[in-house]
């Protein structure tokens, strides 16, 4: 995903911002589980878990990254 690559590399798509790249992430995750789920209920918990998890995920790339930056 976008993010993950902004945050876990150097210079590849750092001048997008984030907003952006999570209106990208977000869409391609709820068109995975929309098409994978059929029951209607279970479809939006199951995105709201997955949204959840992968924003957990990015926020602990970000703090990785701002530890690394601020060591230079």
């Amino acid at each position: 995903m976008p993010r993950a690559i902004k945050f876990s590399t150097d210079g590849i798509i750092d001048d997008i911002p984030d907003f952006s790249l999570q209106v990208i992430e977000h869409t391609a995750l709820f068109y995975i589980i929309d098409t994978r789920i059929q029951n209607k209920m279970n479809k939006y918990i199951a995105f709201a878990v997955a949204g959840g998890l992968y924003e957990y995920y990015i926020d602990m790339l970000k703090k990785q990254d701002a530890n690394k930056n601020s060591k230079k």
